[in-house]
């Protein structure tokens, strides 16, 4: 087990969920949104819980952060359904964070760090590496706390 000063690599979804994680793909089918003109800037899952930042035009106008809850279906067949979604302005005003709240016992934040190649995020004394995933510089985080009053997940690095 990694120390408190020691960053887990890549999603915390790795941990192994019984279902895929949440995609760009299952976002732009499922979510309501025109492929054509909309463009998902980041996919995090932790389990049962998802996160997707999507520029709604393709402009960066005006982004919108969606939570989204993995729901089991007949014959062990589910798929992610879209929860809740909420304003999260333009690409160009994105702070390095945005720790954005929770869906059940997952909290979630995003952000935009253009001149970084990842980010670390400490949550529940813990710290985990994210890649930043896109040529803007956008990265995203989602993890389903152990224990109750977590607190918001925090930009370290």
């Amino acid at each position: 087990m990694a120390g408190p000063d020691a960053a887990e690599r890549g999603s915390p979804a790795e941990r192994g969920p019984r279902h895929p994680g949440l995609s760009h793909h299952e976002v732009l089918a499922s979510g309501g949104w025109h492929p054509r003109y909309a463009r998902v800037l980041i996919t995090a899952s932790d389990g049962d819980y998802g996160f997707a930042l999507v520029d709604g035009n393709g402009d960066g106008a005006e982004l919108e952060e969606e939570l989204w809850l993995w729901e089991d279906g007949p014959g062990g067949h589910g798929r992610w359904q879209p929860g809740s979604s909420t304003g999260a302005g333009p690409l160009d005003h994105l702070p390095a964070l945005a720790a954005g709240g929770h869906i059940g016992p997952a909290y979630f934040a995003y952000g935009r760090v253009p001149w970084a190649e990842s980010v670390t995020i400490e949550f529940e004394q813990r710290r985990y590496e994210m890649p930043v995933v896109s040529q803007l510089g956008v990265w995203g985080f989602i993890r389903a706390a152990a224990g109750p009053h977590p607190g918001l997940p925090a930009l370290v690095s």
